[in-house]
């Protein structure tokens, strides 16, 4: 703000008169104000309404034009702690589990409900792949991880 220094002149209308003058001066000097921002807080709920369309579209396709082509069933593998299961993988192709004890992998066929030995081997093995043709997993050797390939057919075990 502006402050006048009014020095005492002959003349009040003169006095008068600058202050007017000033004054208008001032008045016309006023910033203008900046344009309303209304239109932000409606763009940023057009985005936010978009973003939720957009991330759940696939969760309700799946929910409710999928069809679940599989059922849950309860298998029960006799006579086999649970630490071996925990890394166990179903093969669909056979309806089995292969999984891995401190004796060697197995297989268990769910619709005969018998278990079968795969391989002997002398530890329980967390890393493997498994196929109905080929099971395949690493094995230290002379201080060494070598890796052994059952096939499944033959049941020969190849050491790469």
């Amino acid at each position: 703000m502006t402050t006048y220094r009014l020095t005492p002149l002959k003349n009040t209308e003169e006095n008068r008169q600058r202050i007017i003058e000033k004054t208008r001066g001032n008045m016309q000097k006023t910033p203008k104000k900046k344009a309303s921002k209304a239109w932000a807080p409606v763009i940023i709920t057009t985005i936010a309404l978009f973003m939720a369309v957009f991330l759940a579209v696939p969760y309700v396709q799946q929910a409710f034009f999928d069809e679940q082509s599989f059922t849950v069933e309860k298998v029960v593998i006799p006579n086999v702690p649970y630490d071996s299961l925990i890394a166990s993988t179903y093969l669909d192709e056979t309806n089995e589990f292969i999984y891995s004890t401190e004796n060697g992998f197995y297989a268990f066929d769910v619709k005969k409900n018998e278990k079968t030995l795969l391989v002997d081997a002398p530890q329980v093995f967390r890393d493997y792949a498994v196929s109905k043709d080929w099971l395949v997993w690493a094995q230290p050797v002379n201080d060494e991880n070598k890796i052994h390939v059952l096939n499944r057919e033959t049941h020969k075990v190849n050491v790469v």
